[in-house]
């Protein structure tokens, strides 16, 4: 049995100082212990590197960043894609 049947799981990953490889495997794991399913490429990540703790700049960088906001709308798209998937396959 799973505890979240045909649900899917994608996430949006940020920080400064956080190692984002660290992040995304305890998410992807955690997440797939409980049954979820991934698109392709789970995760967007933004880091502004160990020095970058100025969250103020941070948040500027991301509220501007046209790289940042089209992946992240690739991101729905590819998990609307897939959850669209699982719902028309039988397991």
């Amino acid at each position: 049995k799973h505890l979240l049947h045909n649900k899917v799981a994608a996430f949006i990953i940020t920080g400064g100082q956080d190692n984002i490889q660290a992040v995304a495997g305890q998410m992807l794991g955690f997440f797939a212990e409980i049954g979820c399913q991934f698109p392709q490429f789970p995760y967007l990540a933004h880091s502004r590197g160990w020095s970058a703790e100025d969250m103020e700049n941070n948040m500027r960088y991301v509220r501007e960043s046209e790289d940042l906001h089209t992946g992240a709308a690739e991101l729905v798209a590819r998990s609307v894609a897939m959850a669209k998937h699982l719902l028309a396959s039988p397991v």
